[in-house]
């Protein structure tokens, strides 16, 4: 059986198991007091001050703008309830009714605490691929539908939309139509490429050059990382250039499974990337000020971010990476264990197998899910010509969730 299709499966089952309450009783003392549902075969326990910080009566909540009333200064101060009868439950409407010792009255349906209460954010039902994908999830500008393209992007990772005119103006047009521009300092939106075989790169950066680049997430270097990378080629070149993308939660699935250890480091060890332009030889700014000079860092965030035990982002880029830092305590077996981790982790995701090869073409616009997929590129000759730009991950899910299937909520 597959690993998505025992999600699938396990979740359901779970939901089943959370179906109808039979009763609910008050348990614990003082701060620690809670409610206790008792379901078929299991129970779930709620604090007494999670439930009146979510009660959604007029009192407590705003409808008009979705945003509680309370500022939070007396959460436990409010969460006492009368001695006698303060609580009571209705089988049959499945509610849950709390009298509060300050007179509130509050009122839960079990669907409703369910749903905040257990979040099934491991079960996300995500298509993890290798290069047996073959083809990248596609849909057609001509008939869009954003439901349908934000389904396959929760899923994959990455879409194409296919027939769009070649055009920066159309390409831009199209991103917009999608999601916020993500900006940064390369600008807002990027018309790069050669004339010829031989170049002058634009910025201090090899995606302005046409040698070969492997597999990486793009913006390691801003704490802010930008969440969707979007390509259009324009012009193809004469030789080479294709495109390879690695399903980078895929790998890491792979090397929890392998390497427990690794994946361990690799989720707790933050790493420092930097972008810097305008630098001399001898590691110095430029002196001419009419010169771009920049130095971008983040230095907060481990290789493999996770959410619980769930991988949410992957930043590789082992080009961006800063001079590591050994710490105060010089640590020499730490810094060794971590550069084992980090060369076995490379050397996963540098393996065939998991490498998709695609032939950009004029009219097919990719989209990369950055937090998930790396992206690289061959090596090419010949006149290229590329655009494109950065989504904000935040306001393309933030829309997609009101149109995706309900097991893809808690993406």
């Amino acid at each position: 059986m597959s690993l998505i299709k025992f999600r699938s499966i396990f979740g359901s089952q779970l939901l089943r198991q959370f179906h109808t309450c039979t009763n609910a009783t008050i348990n614990g003392e003082s701060k620690w007091a809670y409610v206790e549902l008792k379901f078929a075969k299991d129970t779930l326990k709620l604090p007494l001050v999670w439930l009146r910080d979510h009660c959604r009566s007029d009192a407590c909540y705003n409808w008009q703008t979705n945003q509680r009333k309370s500022t939070a200064q007396n959460l436990f101060a409010h969460a006492k309830v009368e001695e006698q009868n303060g609580i009571s439950f209705d089988e049959k409407e499945q509610l849950l009714r709390i009298k509060w010792k300050d007179g509130h009255i509050s009122n839960f349906k079990t669907e409703e605490l369910l749903q905040w209460a257990v979040q099934l954010t491991d079960l996300l039902p995500l298509e993890y691929w290798t290069r047996n994908l073959r083809k990248i999830p596609k849909v057609s500008k001509n008939d869009f539908n954003f439901a349908k393209f934000s389904l396959l992007f929760a899923k994959y990772g990455v879409v194409t939309i296919a027939d769009v005119p070649v055009s920066f103006e159309a390409t831009k047009e199209l991103s917009l139509s999608i999601a916020p521009i993500h900006d940064t300092f390369f600008g807002d939106f990027w018309i790069f490429g050669t004339d010829g075989e031989e170049i002058k790169e634009e910025r201090d950066d090899t995606a302005y050059g046409n040698k070969a680049i492997g597999p990486h997430t793009d913006g390691t270097y801003l704490s802010q990382t930008p969440g969707i990378q979007v390509f259009h080629c324009l012009h193809p070149a004469d030789s080479g250039g294709d495109t390879v993308l690695v399903d980078g939660f895929a790998v890491a699935d792979i090397f929890r499974r392998n390497f427990p250890e690794y994946f361990k480091i690799l989720t707790e060890t933050p790493i420092e990337h930097h972008y810097l332009e305008g630098i001399d030889s001898d590691g110095t700014f430029k002196a001419d000020s009419s010169k771009i000079q920049l130095h971008s860092r983040s230095i907060f965030e481990p290789v493999i971010k996770l959410y619980k035990d769930r991988i949410i982002q992957i930043r590789f880029n082992p080009y961006d990476r800063a001079p590591l830092n050994l710490g105060t305590e010089n640590d020499i077996k730490r810094v060794i264990t971590f550069y084992e981790a980090y060369e076995a982790f490379s050397q996963l995701i540098h393996k065939s197998e998991f490498a998709l090869n695609i032939s950009l073409k004029p009219g097919t616009v990719i989209f990369i899910d950055n937090f998930r997929v790396l992206h690289a590129r061959t090596a090419f000759r010949g006149a290229r010509k590329m655009c494109g730009c950065y989504l904000s991950r935040d306001g393309l899910l933030a829309k997609a969730r009101t149109v995706l299937p309900s097991s893809f909520k808690h993406i």
